[in-house]
C-alpha cells in the first residue's frame, strides 16, 4: 500500500470516527495537480464571498458577522489576513493577500476598512444570506449530471460531505467522497448530487488499497 493510498483510507476512517483530518503534502505529480486545483477552486469561493461581503458590509463588525453567517472563517490578527470555507473541505486557511496576486492588498484588514467606509447601504444578515443564497443558486445549476441517491447508498456524513458507496469495475466495492457544496438534502432522507464531466474522485476499495484510484465524473455516473 502506498503512502498516499493509506492516508486517504486513514482520512475516512478518522472523518467516520469524528476526528480531525490532517493535510499533508502530496509528492506525485498528479496529486500535485489535483492539489493545484482544489486549492484553485476555494481561492475562487472565498473570493466570491469576500467580494459579496464588501458590497454588503457597513464597517469591520458588520463585515465579521456576515462573513460567519455566510460560512467564511475570518482572521485579521497576523499581518496578513486568513479566510477558510466553513462548510467545505478545506483545511488550511488562504491568506487574502494570494487571493489576487497583481492587487495583495485588496483583502487584507487595512483596505477592507476603507472600502467599507465608502458603504450607505443597510442589508440585514438575513437579507445578505438570502440573496448570496440566490446567486449561489445560479451558479449551483451549472453542472452536468443529477443524481439522486438513497441513504443505503452512503458510508456515512461529515459537516463536510458525505462518503458514498461504490461498486467499480469487476466485484469492486468502495467509497468516495462528495463534498456538501456539491449535494443537497432532501425532505425525504434522498440526497440530490450535483457533478461536472470534469469532477475528480478518490475511490477507495474496502477489499484493499490496491485498487484506489481516481475517476471522473462521467466514469462515476455509469
Amino acid at each position: 500500500m502506498t503512502y498516499e493510498a493509506f492516508q486517504k483510507i486513514s482520512d475516512r476512517i478518522a472523518s467516520k470516527a469524528g476526528a480531525k483530518i490532517i493535510e499533508v503534502s502530496l509528492k506525485n505529480s498528479h496529486a500535485k495537480y489535483i492539489k493545484w486545483q482544489t486549492e484553485n477552486i476555494f481561492k475562487s469561493r472565498i473570493k466570491s464571498r469576500l467580494d459579496f461581503l464588501l458590497e454588503h458590509s457597513l464597517d469591520l463588525d458588520d463585515f465579521k458577522t456576515k462573513a460567519k453567517a455566510l460560512n467564511l472563517a475570518v482572521d485579521f490578527s497576523g499581518k496578513w489576513a486568513t479566510y477558510r470555507l466553513l462548510d467545505d473541505v478545506q483545511l488550511r486557511n488562504t491568506r487574502g493577500r494570494n487571493l489576487i496576486k497583481s492587487d495583495p492588498e485588496r483583502y487584507n484588514l487595512d483596505w477592507i476598512e476603507a472600502h467599507l467606509k465608502k458603504n450607505t447601504g443597510t442589508f440585514s444578515v438575513v437579507d445578505v444570506v438570502n440573496q448570496y443564497e440566490e446567486k449561489i443558486e445560479t451558479v449551483k445549476n451549472d453542472f452536468d449530471y443529477q443524481v439522486t441517491i438513497e441513504p443505503w447508498q452512503i458510508d456515512h456524513v461529515t459537516a463536510k460531505g458525505l462518503y458514498v458507496n461504490v461498486d467499480f469495475g469487476i466485484a469492486q466495492h468502495g467509497v468516495i467522497f462528495i463534498g456538501a457544496y456539491k449535494t443537497d438534502l432532501l425532505e425525504d432522507g434522498n440526497y440530490n448530487l450535483y457533478l461536472k464531466t470534469n469532477d475528480y474522485f478518490y475511490f477507495m476499495d474496502t477489499a484493499g488499497a490496491a485498487n484506489n484510484r481516481y475517476m471522473m465524473g462521467p466514469t462515476l455516473m455509469r
